[in-house]
């Protein structure tokens, strides 16, 4: 009898496009309209130092360290925009679908995404290998590792019309 420790094929793994990821800790909950929910653990928020908060109209953009926290609030949650996370990560949203194109760091994975009638609100958190993406309060969430470079280490946002106001935090261990 093997184990299934014996029978575990990283290579095949790999090759079905599963990339495996220690998660941030987090709490599940039921939001107003009854819907399952995610969200990171309030612990987590014991890890944060140097934070600041900024309204902003149509753009944009900061330096980051690699391990961070960004809160995004839409004011108009129905328009496009395009959110560059570290140097080559990109999440889009357009005419209602929300997708990480990860094609320069993903390790062979490249887009990924979902339908939503609206992003009201993103909350990233950021490591050294993963992005985890909570998205309306954590009714969806994206979770993945990221292979970047880690040499320009910016958040660019861009869109026409969108505006709201971002939290910014860094991270410690």
């Amino acid at each position: 009898m093997s184990t299934p420790d014996a029978e575990y094929d990283c290579e095949q793994t790999m090759e079905h496009g599963w990339v495996h990821a220690m998660t941030a800790p987090r709490e599940l909950y039921v939001n107003r309209e009854g819907a399952l929910c995610q969200r990171p653990a309030r612990e987590l928020e014991r890890m944060r130092k140097n934070g600041d908060s900024q309204p902003f109209q149509r753009s944009f953009q900061r330096s980051v360290s690699v391990c961070f926290e960004l809160k995004v609030w839409l004011d108009n949650p129905t328009e496009n925009f395009k959110l560059i996370l570290r140097d080559s990560a990109v999440l889009r949203y357009q005419d209602g679908i929300l997708a990480l194109d990860m094609a320069e760091c993903g390790a062979g994975r490249t887009v990924r995404g979902l339908e939503t009638g609206a992003v009201h609100d993103l909350q990233i958190l950021s490591d050294t290998s993963s992005l985890e993406i909570f998205v309306n309060g954590g009714a969806e969430v994206f979770t993945t590792r990221i292979f970047d470079s880690m040499e320009r280490l910016q958040l660019e946002f861009a869109s026409e019309h969108a505006e709201g106001t971002i939290e910014y935090y860094e991270l410690t261990a």
